[in-house]
């Protein structure tokens, strides 16, 4: 009985070394290739609001980007604009100098 339950003890937990063994080589491999990657930099993010038509104000406006997005949408983004992507926040006719 008791050695029924080692051998169960012992081979649950060379699953389990297994597993983490697999899980650390995927971790050192993503880890590779994040390195990889060409950081982006976004030193600023402009708003043009040319014109804006109220008629009823109800509800939620939410303006901005989403992290919704697969790596070749971003490379294509990154591969566009480069190293020099300049993007601000501006809203145009603002006068109080935010």
């Amino acid at each position: 009985m008791i050695t029924d339950i080692l051998k169960h003890l012992i081979k649950k937990i060379s699953g389990l070394e297994q597993e983490l063994r697999s899980l650390t080589s995927q971790n050192r491999s993503l880890l590779q290739k994040l390195e990889k990657e060409r950081p982006l930099n976004i030193e600023q993010l402009e708003y043009k609001i040319n014109e804006l038509n109220i008629d009823k104000l109800s509800g939620i406006l939410s303006l901005g980007l989403t992290a919704e997005c697969n790596d070749v949408a971003v490379k294509k983004i990154i591969d566009k604009f480069g190293a020099s992507c300049r993007v601000a926040v501006k809203p145009e006719g603002d006068e109080r100098g935010r």
